[in-house]
């Protein structure tokens, strides 16, 4: 089934907030299927969903070079 023009931003918005925890929980998984998403599902998103496939790529590219999701802003309580 192809991706819907909205398919990338919301990928994006679960790799923004549940990608460390997800990462952490299901490490060798999450790795596959992150890079899945990178090298096989980024060139499939049709031409309406451009806005999401640049901030889906921006947030996969990251991840390719570090290897890790940071934290999303708010889930770390100052003590």
């Amino acid at each position: 089934m192809p991706p819907r023009p909205i398919t990338p931003a919301l990928i994006a918005v679960f790799i923004e907030v549940c990608g460390n925890m997800y990462l952490g929980t299901y490490r060798n998984q999450a790795n596959k299927v992150l890079r899945l998403l990178y090298e096989d599902f980024l060139p499939m998103i049709p031409k309406q969903g451009i806005d999401g496939k640049v901030r889906l790529k921006t947030l996969l590219d990251d991840f390719i070079k570090s290897g890790q999701i940071p934290v999303a802003d708010g889930r770390e309580f100052d003590k």
